[in-house]
């Protein structure tokens, strides 16, 4: 993704400054798919849907995240976390990558689901993650 009239420092305090305060209305109208999004001690917890219905989970960005086929010119700012159930077992790996271009803010979104599940969750996602961020940018933008 590139977007221009902002910057990824920019970006980057909004969305960040979002999950630090538990901003519920934010996280929440990025995506009718949101269901709850509740922050409190680096995790988030959320409720939103994966595949064919929601899936409640915790997030927790992290140090560390390998994502499987990385064989890609990074960005600058790599933010990584892993997505567990409340009983611990990992269901998703997530990368987002934040940088500047000559056009502006450069964004690379990825998560890996365990390799079983099933393709609508791979190709689901992506609206989702696009209608998301494309809602969060409008917003920091917006607040500038």
């Amino acid at each position: 993704m590139e977007i221009d009239g902002i910057d990824a420092d920019g970006f980057l305090t909004w969305w960040q400054g979002r999950l630090a305060n538990a901003d519920r209305g934010a996280l929440l109208a990025a995506n009718p798919e949101h269901y709850l999004a509740d922050s409190a001690d680096g995790v988030v917890e959320i409720i939103e849907t994966i595949g064919s219905g929601p899936l409640r989970f915790f997030l927790t960005f992290h140090e560390g995240v390998a994502i499987e086929g990385e064989d890609h010119e990074t960005y600058p700012v790599r933010i990584g976390g892993t997505g567990r159930l409340a009983d611990g077992a990992e269901v998703a790996r997530v990368m987002h990558e934040f940088g500047d271009g000559p056009r502006g803010l450069h964004i690379r979104l990825t998560i890996q689901f365990p390799a079983s599940a099933p393709e609508h969750v791979f190709t689901g996602h992506q609206w989702h993650f696009a209608c998301e961020f494309l809602n969060w940018l409008e917003a920091a933008h917006a607040a500038r």
